[in-house]
């Protein structure tokens, strides 16, 4: 979930770091999770994003996964309807999708853009959502872990400042964004198998699926590979920063998340 402005200075540059995760070299198709208004997915970190893709030669494709009305629990927790928050919600990502049009065009490798919508949409997405809620009915650490996912973002969200209103109604509209991701997660998968980019941490709902045996019809949720990365800020003026960014991409210094 994010709730942060996406304005950023463009004449910082910055390099990619695989924090964990380093079982992506053996896929040859990466899945971008994008969480738009992210400061991670905008200006320069996009462009050095797509600087590192251009530079992983295993790469053959890219999935540029665009979860947009995904957010709209976002606004509907702040007393928006749903068919306005889904309006609003897709707006954004494709105003995203214009502000990065030019990074992406400076993409080398065959990429393919996947909207929200697209999933929710499917016919098999219902089908989806209630495995998902057998999952929960029948083990309740998936649900404690959905809880604990929830009450951790309340809890970072305050430290920062973030006024976040009516908190049961927030709460109500997390599990529903949870499930529906865990849901939309298993279908992406299940579709291609990727390894899955993103500038963050695993939520514990989705770590749960790691360790714990899932019903019949969520194995995607199981083997989803997810790597995480971050951002190193280049000095200014460094007549190497492409040295330097290649250097990083070689960098031994990671750990898998996941065998």
């Amino acid at each position: 979930m994010t709730n942060m402005p996406w304005i950023m200075n463009n004449d910082i540059r910055y390099s990619v770091r695989i924090k964990n995760g380093a079982g992506w070299r053996a896929y040859d198709t990466v899945r971008l999770m994008i969480s738009v208004g992210a400061p991670y997915h905008e200006g320069m970190k996009f462009a050095a994003l797509v600087d590192w893709l251009n530079r992983s030669a295993n790469i053959k494709h890219v999935i540029v996964s665009v979860n947009d009305t995904l957010q709209r629990y976002n606004l509907i927790a702040g007393g928006v309807n749903d068919r306005a928050a889904k309006i609003v919600a897709l707006a954004e990502g494709a105003m995203w999708l214009a502000r990065v049009q030019d990074s992406l065009s400076d993409l080398k490798k065959p990429y393919s853009i996947s909207r929200w919508n697209e999933w929710i949409d499917r016919p098999d997405f219902p089908q989806h959502m209630q495995l998902i809620g057998r999952q929960a009915e029948s083990n309740p650490d998936f649900t404690s872990a959905i809880m604990q996912d929830i009450e951790g973002i309340i809890s970072r969200w305050k430290a920062r400042g973030i006024v976040i209103g009516n908190e049961a109604a927030f709460r109500e509209q997390s599990i529903n964004y949870i499930k529906e991701e865990s849901a939309v997660f298993n279908m992406m998968t299940l579709d291609c198998d990727a390894a899955e980019i993103y500038p963050g941490s695993e939520l514990a709902s989705a770590l749960y699926f790691n360790t714990n045996p899932v019903i019949p019809g969520l194995e995607g949720l199981a083997k989803r590979y997810f790597t995480r990365i971050d951002f190193a800020r280049l000095k200014a003026g460094d007549k190497n920063a492409a040295n330097d960014q290649a250097a990083l991409l070689a960098s031994t210094a990671e750990t898998t998340l996941r065998a």
